[in-house]
């Protein structure tokens, strides 16, 4: 890790810790750096498109709470008109392709059915 840049460390299958200076470990392959907006798994850079990282970022602060298609659309693309629930299910699906072992399977980017998503570290 980089010195005097601050992580947030989204680790597959390990406890989650929040430690001093804004890290926090939810899982043991990802890192997710909101300050600079760099993913790695791995060590190795995760291309993401910037839609895609907003997304993550607003199921993360959620701390495992249900977000609605229509919630994450106001917070992610603030509410642009011209945009269906669809958008987020893409975007969902291409984060899941990425970040899960399993995208078939996820067990950190779930599906709540008739309302939307949630992450769960």
């Amino acid at each position: 890790m980089e010195r005097g840049r601050r992580w947030q460390v989204v680790t597959i299958s390990c406890a989650l810790v929040t430690l001093a200076a804004g890290i926090v470990t939810i899982s043991c392959r990802v890192v997710v750096n909101p300050a600079a907006r760099v993913v790695r798994r791995d060590g190795a850079p995760v291309p993401l498109t910037p839609k895609m990282l907003d997304l993550l970022l607003a199921l993360m602060r959620r701390r495992g709470a249900a977000a609605s298609r229509t919630e994450l659309l106001a917070d992610v693309w603030n509410g642009r008109a011209g945009l269906g629930p669809r958008t987020v299910d893409t975007h969902v699906m291409e984060l899941r392709k990425r970040l899960e072992d399993d995208p078939a399977s996820p067990r950190h980017i779930l599906t709540v059915s008739k309302i939307g998503y949630r992450f769960e570290p």
